[in-house]
């Protein structure tokens, strides 16, 4: 089950977060299913939007 947090949603088993459950629950859904992170859902997450911004 995806986690609310503050703003976001979180997936409970990697920990990234997204501003959009439904990308949440795909995180999650990959995570449980394959124990790995999908990079092309990963990409959306918080985490990776930031540290794109930052790297510019």
């Amino acid at each position: 089950m995806v986690k609310k947090d503050g703003d976001y949603y979180q997936c409970e088993i990697c920990k990234l977060h997204y501003t959009d459950r439904s990308e949440a629950e795909k995180c999650q859904e990959w995570c449980s299913s394959h124990d790995s992170c999908n990079l092309g859902v990963a990409s959306k997450s918080i985490e990776a939007t930031r540290d794109r911004k930052t790297h510019l």
